[in-house]
């Protein structure tokens, strides 16, 4: 039996993303490297300011 073809775009499968929100840059660092090991996109603030921004420019974008 022959197959058909689907030359059809496929989707990629989408990256989970996080963002990490702590004070201690030591905390943003492991848990970055953590969930990136996990295969996250991850994205890191220090200040709730820094975290609306970068989720604003996420959402918006």
């Amino acid at each position: 039996m022959l197959g058909i073809k689907d030359d059809s775009p496929q989707e990629e499968p989408r990256i989970p993303r996080l963002l990490v929100v702590n004070d201690e840059e030591s905390i943003c660092f492991s848990m970055s490297e953590y969930f990136s090991l996990h295969g996250f996109e991850v994205d890191t603030a220090r200040e709730i300011d820094e975290a609306e921004k970068l989720v604003e420019a996420l959402t918006t974008g």
